[in-house]
């Protein structure tokens, strides 16, 4: 309600701001000012669009901001491979291939060594004879003095010396496989002179007279396995 002043007519009613009527908008067309419901200018008759309510509501939260979908079976993040556990090493062919290969310059030494052990023994005590005389190959071949007595050696006895001549030329002249071959040929040979010729002569003997293994024969029977042990390696490795 408004008050009327003494002493005034109705002209006189005083009249509230504009803002208090609701006067808060303007015509954009000829500038006039309207209600704030107001659909047309009733100055120009003008069509007044209502302005957007931008501010949000109080106690309205505010909208969440848009963000990648979530995909229903997401991917797993791959992790680090695994690495495969060296297989456990076998007691075959590879095994030994690698003991060669690692001892080389070691097997070469031995068969150098086992050559010159077998031409060594050419001089050393081979058989001994009732346990009484020991002879050696070199005796066996040029002949020996007993008792007084001169007994003539056998040439072919010089054969004990071609298993360590050929064990030597295997390692020094020849390659790899060709040497290897010969030193197992060297080492066989080595075996069967010692073992071949004592049999013969304990069959010559009849059984009276015992011959017996000396120095010289256990070393070229060492020799000689140990010839044929290396090179069968070395030919392994070389596969």
């Amino acid at each position: 309600m408004w008050s009327h002043a003494a002493g005034c007519d109705t002209s006189c009613v005083q009249r509230p701001p504009d803002t208090e009527r609701g006067l808060t908008m303007f015509c954009p067309k000829c500038g006039s000012q309207l209600a704030d419901d107001a659909k047309f200018c009733g100055a120009c008759g003008a069509q007044i669009q209502a302005p957007a309510n931008t501010t949000p509501a109080p106690g309205a939260a505010p909208a969440p901001i848009p963000g990648p979908a979530p995909t229903s079976n997401p991917s797993p993040v791959p992790g680090p491979m695994p690495t495969p556990s060296s297989a456990p090493t076998s007691f075959g062919g590879s095994s030994l291939a690698n003991l060669a290969s690692g001892n080389a310059a070691l097997f070469r030494i031995i068969k150098l060594v086992a050559g010159a052990i077998m031409l060594v023994s050419f001089f050393l005590p081979l058989y001994g004879i009732a346990g009484i005389v020991s002879i050696s190959a070199m005796q066996m071949t040029f002949g020996i003095t007993l008792m007084g007595s001169h007994l003539d050696g056998e040439f072919m006895n010089i054969l004990f010396l071609v298993p360590g001549i050929l064990c030597l030329v295997g390692v020094l002249v020849l390659k790899e496989k060709q040497g290897n071959i010969l030193n197992i040929i060297g080492g066989i040979g080595a075996l069967l002179l010692v073992f071949v010729i004592s049999g013969q002569a304990n069959a010559e003997m009849g059984g009276y007279v015992s011959v017996s293994f000396e120095l010289g024969a256990w070393l070229y029977i060492l020799a000689g396995i140990a010839s044929i042990a290396v090179g069968v390696l070395d030919m392994i490795k070389s596969k």
